[in-house]
């Protein structure tokens, strides 16, 4: 039976519902409306509605046999799935299209107006289930979604892909806001890493296999200290910042700094009058200009990049995929930075979202974390801002993220902003697989850069290099350092010397540290 359909809120309520969830349910459920919104969207424009019926899903099949098959009432195990499409084909070429009769250009055509799908689970509630679908355009260059995925989707032997970030809503019985989370977290960690993605139900188990306090299934919430465990026993080390370190640190740029080498991360957040709840953020926006003088309270970060940052896109389980998370910094001593999205009131204002803890599920050989690499830069940055303001340059903005050999190299090949030998070098030299990078920015440009070893730890001095792409400013920056003792310690100093005198090409070796000349 094919069901093929123009889209609207009619057909779309009437494709959502089920024996158990019937079309007028779905015409006042948050997430049907959440969904709906999002694809009749201006940025997706969905045009057509194809019902894919008796669907074998995966994930909710674990869920079948690890709860409801032996519960009294006789739940079905059989899906539907939606497909969402851009451009509305009549139902003729579609046929065509399904029977491998249609034109090859009218193949292309669906495969390119493709949106993604959503999974409606046979359940009383909670019913939607696997969902990948399309993200919004960049809007020239404002959005990022670093933190997705290809997914290959075939309907009815016919072969789509959409670039997306898997979601489901929570399902109270098997799944707690956080195990979805998780769930979404690991659809990504493991293209990233080759480590297991693992599904609701097997999450909730390793969450909850040494440390609980109610039974593992049914699951009705996570202690941090059992989402380090789920990470942890999925082939990740758990990298956590608490209250203090969210109350302190840059928040922002600590988000982006993982988000934007593919790494998704998980945010709790206090919900104004209404407890702790868990996302997972895959994207942001970054703004063309600073928007937020400070990132922490005591504006004792450099300027860095999460100034520029107004907004995040995260996977909330209560309201829908790539949901917008306002942000906003610290304007005084002692606030705390803090979020607004969908959550409101009963009077239609924002509830204040507070961030508690922040989840970083990272690679076991990523052992330098982002604030200990930050120090490097919180050494350097002074004489840094000293020669920009005598450049005319005026404040460098630091762009510092994680990112792997292969990116970076792939990056730097295709700027071609470095001088020909020094490129030469850096793209056939060895390098740790994962290292920090952090690019003092002059608007758009790069004038130097620092590589710190992310596989390092902060008494093997793992800064790596320093890379000069503005000859001006190297010079000014080799002339000073001998000087800067109070900022820079010997070996920073004869780094900076020595990539100074080796910046056209590869450097010569670095002496080590002598006893007691930490840096």
């Amino acid at each position: 039976m094919l069901d093929h359909y123009e889209f609207d809120r009619k057909n779309f309520n009437a494709a959502v519902g089920t024996r158990e969830f019937p079309a007028d349910s779905a015409a006042t459920d948050a997430h049907v409306d959440y969904l709906f919104g999002y694809l009749n969207n201006d940025e997706l424009d969905a045009k057509m509605i194809v019902v894919e019926h008796d669907y074998v899903d995966g994930d909710f099949l674990q869920d079948f046999a690890s709860y409801y098959v032996s519960c009294h009432t006789p739940y079905e195990r059989y899906c539907k799935r939606l497909h969402f499409f851009s451009e509305y084909v009549p139902r003729a070429q579609f046929e065509a299209i399904i029977a491998g009769e249609a034109k090859p250009k009218h193949v292309r055509r669906l495969r390119k107006t493709y949106l993604g799908f959503i999974v409606i689970k046979p359940l009383p509630d909670a019913i939607i289930g696997r969902t990948q679908l399309k993200t919004y355009g960049d809007d020239h260059g404002r959005r990022h979604y670093d933190a997705l995925v290809d997914y290959d989707v075939h309907l009815f032997g016919v072969s789509l892909r959409v670039r997306s970030l898997a979601f489901q809503e929570q399902d109270q019985a098997l799944a707690a806001c956080a195990t979805v989370a998780l769930w979404s977290c690991f659809q990504k960690t493991s293209r990233l890493f080759g480590t297991p993605a693992p599904r609701p139900p097997k999450i909730t188990m390793d969450a909850t296999m040494s440390f609980f306090d109610q039974r593992a299934l049914p699951s009705s919430y996570l202690y941090v200290e059992q989402i380090c465990s789920a990470i942890r026993q999925n082939g990740l080390d758990p990298e956590v910042y608490g209250a203090a370190a969210c109350a302190e640190a840059p928040v922002a740029s600590l988000i982006y700094a993982h988000v934007r080498m593919g790494l998704p991360v998980l945010l709790i957040m206090q919900v104004e009058e209404l407890g702790q709840h868990a996302v997972t953020i895959s994207g942001y926006s970054l703004r063309e200009q600073p928007i937020h003088a400070n990132e922490s309270p005591y504006g004792n970060a450099p300027p860095l990049i999460g100034r520029r940052i107004d907004e995040f896109y995260a996977h909330d389980d209560q309201q829908g995929p790539f949901s917008r998370l306002l942000f906003f910094a610290p304007t005084c001593d002692h606030e705390l930075p803090y979020f607004e999205g969908k959550w409101k009131r009963d009077d239609g204002t924002a509830r204040r979202l507070t961030p508690t803890q922040i989840v970083i599920p990272v690679y076991q050989k990523i052992r330098l974390p982002y604030l200990k690499a930050l120090d490097w830069v919180n050494r350097i940055n002074l004489p840094i801002q000293v020669i920009a303001r005598a450049l005319d340059y005026g404040e460098l903005e630091w762009d510092a993220h994680l990112t792997t050999t292969n990116d970076y190299k792939k990056q730097i090949r295709k700027a071609r902003t470095l001088a020909r030998r020094r490129l030469e070098y850096l793209l056939t030299e060895q390098q740790p697989r994962f290292f920090w990078r952090f690019a003092a920015m002059r608007g758009n440009k790069i004038v130097c850069e620092l590589l710190v070893d992310a596989t390092g730890f902060t008494k093997s001095f793992p800064l790596m290099a320093i890379n000069f792409y503005d000859e001006r400013f190297a010079t000014r920056l080799a002339a000073i350092a001998p000087y800067a003792s109070d900022r820079l310690s010997k070996p920073y100093r004869i780094l900076i010397a020595r990539e100074f005198r080796n910046r056209q090409g590869p450097p010569t070796k670095m002496p080590a540290p002598t006893a007691g000349e930490g840096a």
